[in-house]
């Protein structure tokens, strides 16, 4: 049952059980002596008790198996550079299990309908996401600490501007590249900054993980599917043939990066 039901459901059900209990309780009163109705009234409430203490040690460890929600890999990541918690911004669909991932501490805002009841955070989770100009100010503006996002849409293949643009940004570092997602987070001033070459060898895991997420989008391709895996291509021969040369392929990245969120605009 889908949460919204459960209110007008719980509404009609219950009146109806009250009703059934009241009666029932009434006719065992005026049937046995009041004696008897007490033993039987604290029996039902013991055996009542008992239950639910059965069914709550039973299953108190179930949960949500993790391994059947798309957990992000990146957020131990999080909790290490930020042990005392903070905003993160996180994908429509991600939200969600960065929250239960992450735990207590960790703001993840953008989660279920949010962001089409409150404009304000639909006005920013737009901005943020599209990479606009002010996309730095913004993430700014909310202390945003991580990003847990597709590398490419699941949908359409399209790449994802945000992460992109946070791969040739010097004050973020890639933690994860999986099948469900990447992470970036955000260096603090406790940590030292990555090497060029490290940089380069996060970039190049970034876009093989949008290689991968875009050929998984080929079942429903858009226009823009072709186009993800071909600039992803390109982007990893520059990485290939200036392995040896790090700031040079930084800066070859970062301009090809840019021509390609133009032509997108």
């Amino acid at each position: 049952i889908h949460n919204r039901g459960l209110g007008p459901w719980a509404m009609i059900m219950l009146p109806l059980l009250c009703t059934q209990f009241s009666n029932t309780y009434h006719r065992l009163k005026a049937m046995l002596s009041a004696v008897a109705f007490r033993r039987m009234l604290v029996s039902a409430l013991l055996c009542a008790a008992g239950s639910a203490l059965v069914v709550a040690v039973s299953f108190a460890d179930m949960g949500i198996p993790r391994n059947i929600l798309p957990l992000p890999g990146g957020t131990q990541a999080i909790r290490t550079a930020y042990p005392q918690g903070g905003n993160v911004f996180a994908s429509y669909l991600l939200s969600a299990p960065a929250a239960y991932a992450l735990g207590n501490g960790y703001h993840v805002p953008i989660g279920a309908h949010i962001m089409f009841y409150y404009p304000e955070t639909r006005q920013h989770f737009v901005k943020t996401a599209s990479a606009g100009e002010d996309y730095l100010a913004e993430l700014a503006r909310h202390d945003i600490i991580a990003v847990i996002y597709e590398a490419a849409n699941g949908a359409t293949g399209e790449i994802s501007l945000l992460p992109a643009m946070l791969t040739v940004n010097k004050q973020w570092r890639l933690a994860s590249a999986d099948d469900e997602g990447v992470t970036f987070v955000r260096i603090p001033d406790s940590m030292p900054a990555s090497t060029d070459s490290e940089r380069l060898a996060a970039i190049n895991l970034f876009w093989r993980a949008v290689q991968r997420q875009a050929v998984e989008a080929l079942s429903h391709p858009s226009g823009q599917t072709e186009r993800s895996i071909v600039f992803a291509g390109e982007q990893l021969r520059i990485i290939e043939l200036y392995r040896q040369l790090p700031t040079q392929a930084l800066d070859l990245l970062t301009s090809n990066l840019a021509t390609y969120t133009a032509q997108r605009e």
